[in-house]
């Protein structure tokens, strides 16, 4: 049955210590920055042309061509690679485990609605998740027709939950990449007594689920399931970094040859130290729906604020206070441009690759301007 279109293992939880670890890294790193040469001609001479990638997910081929369950069955969160909530036809909620190039293995999740898949996961809440969607219960109401429960819309245009998993996979088994079977569950009425109805798409065979555990899920805090930092990017897999604040132009090199700023050769030490400041930046805060505006600057071009109602400047040329893009060396991988822009007197806005969905704290990124007028 068409339904409407979105436009492997279970990954260790401690994605968010990895973060935590990294910024401690940087810190050990740390060293006076005086000895980082300042900003020149070599910067902007030097600078390459970011490549953006547009990121895609698997979840629409899974929901039309995985093989779907017509029966009930107790599955492990482990086992699940995707996940669509949907109500009356609008997807609000979709993550998907899609690995891919240039990427730490923890961050494989995807959070394609509503963030597109601009953020990196948190493991332990996405998984949090999984485990209210596999709680529902499952209790048969007999002598209940799928009209009689509010059951009779197409799966396009219903409320329902779609799951993605790995069939054959055991627990404590690492699993498969991808699915091998797909399970969409439609809600209907409620039945009044604490329960919805609820039936697997292909069947008709009516039972009962949890009113308090589908609501919940059907108001899902996006917002809770991602790590707080604006990109996770291993400095591994980065040739250069290209730094515009204001008037200066900054760039970070590396290869077999050792570590530059500016065309000078710095100890590795000052590099990761440096490199470790550029991503302790926090996301505090999310850009209401109706505030957010979809950014297309490049090097810190002039971009339009039209629509988002919290920036300063709106319905003018907005241009990034900070800008940093990550060229990458890895053959496959997106580069990634964050930039940050004026927002209020408290925060800054944050675009990642042109999509804008949260706040900084302004002094987070006056901070980081200081230690970079310093080099």
């Amino acid at each position: 049955m068409r339904v409407k279109k979105l436009g492997e293992k279970r990954k260790c939880r401690g994605g968010w210590k990895w973060i935590k670890n990294a910024v401690i890294l940087a810190v050990i790193f740390a060293v006076a920055a005086g000895s980082l040469a300042g900003c020149g001609n070599y910067a902007q001479e030097n600078m390459k042309e970011p490549q953006i990638q547009v990121p895609s997910n698997h979840l629409d081929s899974w929901q039309e061509e995985l093989p779907q369950d017509e029966q009930y069955k107790v599955l492990d969160a482990n086992s699940l690679r995707g996940l669509v909530i949907q109500e009356d036809g609008e997807v609000m909620f979709a993550a998907s485990y899609e690995p891919r190039v240039g990427k730490e293995s923890f961050d494989y999740w995807d959070i394609s609605v509503p963030y597109e898949s601009m953020v990196s996961v948190n493991t332990e809440s996405l998984y949090n998740l999984f485990d209210m969607v596999l709680s529902l219960g499952w209790e048969k109401a007999d002598g209940v027709s799928r009209k009689e429960a509010g059951l009779a819309k197409d799966a396009e245009d219903a409320t329902s939950i779609f799951l993605a998993y790995d069939k054959e996979q055991k627990p404590g088994e690492k699993g498969k990449a991808k699915p091998t079977a797909g399970r969409r569950i439609l809600i209907g009425d409620a039945d009044g007594n604490g329960h919805y109805y609820a039936v697997l798409d292909g069947s008709d065979e009516v039972a009962l689920v949890s009113r308090t555990l589908v609501d919940a899920i059907l108001n899902v805090d996006a917002y809770s399931c991602i790590l707080k930092v604006p990109v996770v990017i291993g400095i591994d897999t980065v040739e250069q970094v290209q730094i515009i604040s204001e008037k200066q132009m900054f760039l970070m090199e590396q290869d077999a040859d050792g570590f530059k700023v500016d065309g000078k050769a710095v100890e590795e030490k000052e590099f990761k130290s440096l490199y470790g400041k550029l991503l302790d930046i926090m996301i505090s805060g999310e850009i209401a729906k109706e505030g957010r505006t979809e950014m297309q600057g490049t090097l810190a071009g002039g971009v339009k604020a039209a629509d988002n109602k919290g920036a300063e400047g709106i319905g003018s040329e907005r241009t990034a206070v900070l800008t940093i893009q990550f060229i990458r060396n890895v053959e496959g991988a997106s580069d990634v441009e964050v930039s940050y822009y004026k927002y209020d007197e408290q925060f800054m806005s944050v675009s990642v690759n042109g999509k804008e969905y949260f706040l900084v704290e302004r002094e987070s990124i006056d901070s980081l301007q200081e230690v970079l007028k310093a080099l």
